[in-house]
């Protein structure tokens, strides 16, 4: 992955390395593919067990939405709040950069994608648990799914663009 290569070449022309904090900001629209929008989805899923930090030593799982940091990404981007994702950045960094106490990865959406999910992880909209509307049973989780993969303003973003930010 390319982000691992990048915090290594950082960390082998350091003596010592504590920390590597990793964030992108994936600027796209919600719901290009659907196997993106499950990914957004996944990322944002409070059962999610892949959401990790590495602090002191240990992994330690956490919350959607946490451990916020604004990141100054380069123009047109900007700065961006962004907040821990599920990477295996987080696993794999520590078993090859000896001496590393903290490894965080965090993503940074547009804002329209930021506002959805807070409102998902807000109102625990990624529930299995069926609920009726109308006539039909529907999981929270799936309605959210096939609602987005249909609305047209989720194929919709005028910026379109990747940035990464990696500090060793």
């Amino acid at each position: 992955m390319l982000t691992n290569n990048i915090s290594r070449y950082g960390a082998d022309r350091l003596d010592t390395v504590y920390k590597i904090e990793i964030a992108f900001a994936p600027f796209r629209c919600v719901a290009p593919a659907p196997g993106l929008l499950y990914t957004t989805l996944w990322e944002a899923d409070p059962q999610v067990k892949e959401r990790l930090i590495y602090q002191d030593g240990e992994f330690i799982r956490v919350p959607p939405l946490s451990h916020p940091k604004i990141v100054d990404f380069p123009e047109p981007i900007g700065k961006l709040e962004a907040y821990v994702m599920p990477h295996e950045e987080t696993r794999m960094l520590p078993k090859y950069i000896k001496g590393l106490k903290t490894v965080i990865v965090r993503g940074a959406w547009p804002p329209k994608i930021q506002n959805l999910l807070k409102f998902i992880k807000n109102f625990n909209v990624l529930k299995d648990e069926k609920i009726k509307v109308g006539n039909a049973l529907i999981s929270p989780r799936e309605f959210i799914y096939k609602f987005l993969l249909q609305v047209p303003e989720t194929k919709e973003q005028d910026l379109w663009g990747y940035a990464l930010y990696i500090e060793v």
